[in-house]
């Protein structure tokens, strides 16, 4: 069992490398960040879009667990004809 815990763990900075080279070599991490650094102008908005932006990054997956959990969506589950 911890063996397996541990290759487990070895393959996740394997992916996140993965997918970061991938998004530098399309392109998309540059057009990420200089969307963000347009708007940073002072040491304070740096600041304020960091926490802005990891607020964001763990409030969209825990929105969808408890979406998840609760079985709740937006639309509709049965649409009238």
């Amino acid at each position: 069992m911890e063996k397996r815990l541990s290759v487990g763990m070895a393959i996740i900075p394997i992916l996140a490398t993965s997918l970061g080279g991938l998004l530098e070599e399309t392109g998309a991490f540059q057009v990420l960040t200089r969307k963000m650094l347009e708007k940073v102008k002072t040491t304070g908005s740096l600041i304020s879009m960091t926490i802005v932006s990891t607020f964001l990054a763990f409030l969209v997956p825990l929105i969808n667990i408890l979406y998840g959990y609760t079985g709740w969506t937006i639309t509709k589950k049965s649409y009238s004809k």
